[in-house]
This record gives structure tokens, sequence and C-alpha cells, in this order.
């Protein structure tokens, strides 16, 4: 499923999400905003991260920040 706020094409699985690991992500890069929905439940949710929120969110993931026991 597609709305005019989320792109019906261009998602790109993470390559982390192989084989029958549960937790499977895709991005959609879009001009106006990066998407990010489960691979495995498309019709669900699908999160939209403005360019500079995105911008933080991979750089803390990077430094770890999301990391167990660094809460």
């Amino acid at each position: 499923m597609s709305t005019p706020e989320t792109p019906a094409t261009g998602w790109l699985k993470s390559s982390f999400s192989q084989g029958e690991d549960i937790n499977c992500v895709e991005a959609n890069l879009a001009a106006d905003a990066v998407y990010v929905r489960h691979s495995r439940h498309r019709l669900d949710a699908v999160i939209r991260f403005p360019h500079p929120q995105w911008d933080v969110f991979t750089r803390g993931v990077k430094a770890g920040e999301f990391d167990p026991g660094n809460h």
C-alpha cells in the first residue's frame, strides 16, 4: 500500500536483514524525506524522517548511542 506520502517503489532492504532474521528493515531515500518500514509487514506503519532528523539518527547509530547498555 502506498499513499501520496509513502513511496510505492525505491525501497532498499538493510544488508543486516538477511536469512530468517525477524528484524527486517527497508528504507526509501526519497527527495522529501527518508521512509522506514518493516520488510515483512509492508502494509503496516511507515515512519517518515525529514532528512536532517535521519542524519542525526544515523550518526547516533554509528556512534553506538542505541547499543544495549548505553542507556
